[in-house]
């Protein structure tokens, strides 16, 4: 079976649902920045080789509510890949 290019492979789909179960779970139990509470991941792109997630975040609140949202999320990257990379170990394989 061939993809078209930009199709989305269902391990994709399952590694990019499993990546925003995680992030999220992470944003309301374990970041302690009530910021992150006003955010939720609405969508997750994986790349083909599963290296690269990119997250779309929705977030409620006035503009510069919204943008502390994404420092708090940009300030909190370096624990959620530590997380990331402790809890989806074996994706690549």
């Amino acid at each position: 079976m061939t993809l078209r290019s930009g199709a989305r492979s269902p391990r994709r789909e399952r590694v990019g649902e499993q990546l925003r179960e995680e992030i999220s779970t992470m944003m309301l139990t374990e970041i302690k920045d009530p910021r992150v509470r006003l955010a939720s991941i609405s969508r997750v792109r994986v790349s083909p080789d599963l290296r690269e997630a990119w997250l779309t975040v929705s977030a409620f609140g006035v503009i510069a509510e919204r943008q502390n949202v994404v420092l708090a999320l940009g300030h909190a990257e370096g624990y959620l890949r530590a997380q990331l990379g402790r809890r989806l170990e074996n994706l690549r394989s």
